[in-house]
């Protein structure tokens, strides 16, 4: 199951806390979770903008094994219209997370840290935590990338996602019940 929004800006909290009390592994892996989470939200909200109910796009996630990095990229390069790293109030904290190939982005420390094949500096790690925290708090980092609608009743267009750290969130594509899974699947296979 997704963490919600709230249940996002706790762990991000937590995170925070640990960060300050110099815990910086625990608080790294715990502001990396709801970077995970967020990102997760975020497709599943673009997917819901194709006229599907969040169940609907949550199945055509888990058909289209989104919980491996290159699958996610994938879906995401599809339903966006402009990638993260190329959109410029988004690029440099996307690549710093994501993926920077000229230093050691935060993907790959996470990758190491919880895999036991690496160690990392605490101070870098607790600029992560600050990094996340910066881009889920307040304007959210991809709450203006704008998504490709191509089913549903709003078909054709394209428009912001909009926050997706608040609940209820508000839908500015297709609405809910006039795309199809089936559809969807078939134009991100």
């Amino acid at each position: 199951m997704a963490l919600s929004p709230a249940e996002i800006r706790k762990t991000l909290e937590s995170a925070r806390q640990l960060n300050r009390s110099r815990q910086s592994t625990q608080a790294f892996i715990l502001a990396w979770t709801a970077w995970e989470a967020y990102n997760f939200r975020f497709i599943t909200a673009a997917l819901q903008m194709q006229g599907l109910s969040q169940a609907e796009a949550r199945d055509v996630l888990k058909k289209l094994q989104s919980h491996q990095s290159k699958n996610m990229k994938r879906i995401r390069d599809r339903l966006l219209l402009d990638r993260p790293q190329g959109t410029d109030s988004v690029s440099s904290t996307w690549r710093t997370l994501e993926t920077d190939r000229h230093h050691r982005n935060f993907r790959e420390r996470r990758h190491g840290l919880v895999h036991g094949s690496a160690t990392a500096d605490p101070r870098i790690l607790r600029r992560g935590v600050d990094l996340i925290a910066q881009a889920l708090t307040g304007t959210e980092l991809l709450q203006d990338l704008r998504v490709r609608i191509r089913h549903g009743d709003n078909c054709d267009s394209f428009a912001p996602v909009g926050p997706v750290l608040v609940s209820p969130w508000a839908n500015p594509g297709s609405k809910r019940g006039t795309g199809t899974t089936r559809d969807v699947l078939g134009w991100l296979r």
